[in-house]
């Protein structure tokens, strides 16, 4: 059960990961042009 829990916990916290470098990259090229 903790091993589960362990692992939906690092998926969703890679996911959140990848989401804030996605809006940063967008904002980032916002900012440029």
């Amino acid at each position: 059960m903790r091993k589960k829990q362990s692992k939906t916990y690092s998926l969703t916290m890679s996911m959140i990961l990848a989401a804030m470098l996605t809006l940063h990259g967008w904002l980032t090229l916002v900012a440029i042009s």
